[in-house]
């Protein structure tokens, strides 16, 4: 019986584990496999090591699945309003790119912009115009 409350601690605590790694790419699934193992997640209070005790009630009743799919729905809704914020299959579709800034100046007909020349690997390196200048000095996002 020991060998099987073993076992099951170190299955739960795995799946918790990976629950916390899912959390920065998929928070939604991530908060609700926590909840599920019946743990309060706060992501400034991350810890990986063993954090589930022993008789820690797993899963939910029927009720507790009616309302969390209610409140899933709640906060869905909300999350539409909030602007800037896009779903993680549109995210999936972002095409984001890394590069070395190699020059920086400013735009000859705007006070707030900045013309950017990235190199990305390409054969030409790419122009951007950036919306930085009362944010940035042209020789602070060079390199």
């Amino acid at each position: 019986m020991s060998r099987l409350g073993t076992v099951m601690y170190v299955l739960l605590e795995n799946m918790r584990k990976i629950a916390v790694h899912l959390w920065p790419v998929m928070p939604e699934a991530s908060e609700m496999m926590l909840e599920q193992l019946g743990i309060q997640f706060a992501p400034e209070k991350v810890n990986l090591q063993g954090e589930i005790d022993s008789g820690t009630a797993q899963g939910r009743t029927c009720s507790q699945e009616k309302e969390a799919k209610k409140s899933k729905k709640q906060s869905k809704q909300a999350k539409e309003e909030i602007p800037g914020v896009i779903e993680f299959p549109d995210f999936q579709k972002v095409d984001m790119r890394v590069g070395t800034v190699l020059s920086v100046t400013k735009h000859p007909d705007a006070d707030k912009l900045l013309l950017v020349k990235i190199d990305t690997g390409d054969d030409e390196p790419r122009q951007v115009v950036a919306g930085l200048a009362e944010f940035f000095k042209p020789e602070e996002l060079e390199g």
